[in-house]
């Protein structure tokens, strides 16, 4: 029993030094750090992609289709100098029937801060109307562009970055689960269990990747 009890303190201790080392070996790899503090600042973008975004998702101007990255101007057309704004967008349609937008340098929307905009659910919980960014309508911002519907692209990428970081947590966190559920099962049971259950998993992975992505999908 005293034995028992040494060696439970040491293997704890183990464990904790190879935590230490493997986390500042971590730590001394630059690249490592600098992708660990990018998806840190992806998954809080997602994460408060209703507070950061200028407009809900689906606000669509249906006559600004395709409409380009906007211009974030600091001098106006008289050269001086100013906090960052926009001109509002007007179009024509030039020789070919291609629609063409030209600013309307006649009146200045400077960017603001903490603005009113659309009603949405910070955190899914707290109904709020207020944006990190905007400017006043009729300007529209546009960071990235707009969809054939007018919608904004910079937005629209914020939302849908929470399904694609979701659907990679929830995969790693089912693949966990399953792996430890199979692999306690296999190497406590042994012999026949574990080799049925070996080759379960080895039919599973000769599917293609593809063709499993599209079967979840659907």
């Amino acid at each position: 029993m005293a034995e028992q009890g040494k060696t439970e303190p040491r293997a704890a201790e183990l464990h904790a030094s190879l935590f230490r080392l493997g986390l500042r070996k971590l730590r001394r790899h630059k690249v490592a750090v600098a992708g660990g503090w990018l998806l840190i600042i992806f998954y809080l973008g997602a994460l408060l992609a209703d507070f950061i975004s200028p407009y809900h998702f689906d606000n669509a101007l249906y006559t600004h289709p395709h409409h380009p990255p906007s211009r974030v101007h600091l001098l106006d057309k008289e050269g001086k100098l100013h906090w960052p704004f926009v001109y509002a967008q007007s179009y024509q349609f030039d020789q070919h029937y291609r629609r063409v937008y030209i600013e309307d340098s006649s009146r200045r929307f400077p960017i603001k801060f903490f603005v009113r905009g659309d009603q949405h659910k910070l955190f899914w919980l707290f109904d709020t109307e207020v944006h990190l960014f905007g400017v006043a309508s009729p300007a529209r911002i546009y960071l990235l562009g707009a969809d054939d519907r007018g919608r904004d692209l910079f937005t629209r990428i914020l939302y849908g970055a929470r399904v694609s970081l979701s659907i990679g947590l929830l995969g790693v966190a089912i693949t966990f689960v399953l792996g430890m559920l199979f692999g306690g099962i296999s190497g406590y049971f042994g012999g026949k269990v574990d080799f049925v259950m070996m080759r379960v998993c080895e039919m599973v992975m000769m599917v293609p990747g593809f063709y499993l992505l599209l079967a979840l999908r659907s």
